[in-house]
């Protein structure tokens, strides 16, 4: 689906927040209606500002080798002047799908 993005983290951010500099406010095509980690199903709480997507995390689920989460809006795909998401062991989660 156009207006849907996956987002995977290989460790559980400590702080209990997930932060998604790509998809800060402003360089992201639109606004991020909702936010889902996979699994679990229901919408967690989250803000998107200009250093990025926010999201509040659940207590933490069991060990699991990766984290997907679900992310929703209006025209989330990256636009084509907006700068690509981190890769994996660059300080966030790798944006994989659209």
């Amino acid at each position: 689906k156009p207006d849907t993005l996956f987002a995977l983290t290989f460790d559980w951010p400590s702080a209990g927040e997930l932060v998604i500099p790509a998809l800060a406010k402003g360089g992201a095509d639109g606004a991020v209606a909702r936010v889902e980690l996979i699994g679990q199903g229901a919408p967690l709480p989250f803000a998107q500002g200009p250093d990025g997507l926010r999201v509040k995390l659940p207590a933490r689920p069991r060990s699991e080798p990766a984290y997907a989460f679900k992310i929703t809006g209006l025209k989330i795909a990256r636009g084509k002047d907006s700068a690509p998401p981190p890769h994996p062991g660059q300080g966030g989660p790798a944006v994989i799908a659209q």
